[in-house]
């Protein structure tokens, strides 16, 4: 049975892969308990001893904010750590794939959808340190958003985000200079 080591192992996407696949790959499961990407010199050497077949790695710290507020954190987080894993990958030929986002257009003023060629161009951090580690590798995405099931946790999204403000008649905030796509993401 094929091992794939998967990083953001509690994240939604994640869990999504987990739960429909199962029964046909052996999962090892990454999160940062087990590795702190925030510490890129210590991320190669953690995959390195990984016996794994591939590694789906998802992890990011994609808060606009934080991304804003911590560039250098987290560009080590987004950045670096993404590259010390695909340079595991590459060294123990193994297979490396890489999540992307679609915030690397975010500073174009036309609207989507992009093409693989399209020349990306964007404005937030998130965007800049995931652009880094296209230069290596990419699967990009949209933004998925769903609905909590047994043992998938959504992290916080838009539905999640817009229901609990108005449950508790508290304002809410979006970012206003990003562009996404959402793909809805469910059983």
């Amino acid at each position: 049975m094929k091992k794939i080591a998967i990083t953001g192992a509690n994240g939604y996407l994640t869990s999504l892969i987990q739960l429909y696949n199962g029964n046909d790959y052996k999962f090892i499961r990454v999160s940062t308990k087990d590795s702190d990407l925030s510490h890129p010199d210590l991320v190669y050497a953690y995959f390195d001893a990984l016996d794994m077949d591939v590694v789906v790695h998802t992890a990011a710290i994609a808060a606009t904010a934080a991304c804003q507020n911590e560039p250098e954190r987290i560009h080590r987080v987004n950045a670096q750590s993404a590259v010390e894993i695909a340079k595991v990958c590459r060294d123990k030929q193994k297979k490396f794939i890489f999540i992307s986002t679609e915030q690397v257009y975010n500073g174009k003023s036309e609207t989507g959808p992009f093409a693989e060629e399209d020349v990306p161009l964007t404005v937030t951090n998130y965007g800049l340190h995931t652009k880094h580690v296209e230069n290596y590798v990419i699967l990009r995405r949209s933004s998925q958003i769903g609905l909590a099931l047994p043992d998938v946790h959504p992290s916080v999204n838009l539905i999640k985000q817009t229901l609990s403000a108005i449950c508790s008649q508290n304002p809410t905030y979006f970012t206003v200079n990003e562009k996404r796509g959402i793909t809805y993401a469910s059983v």
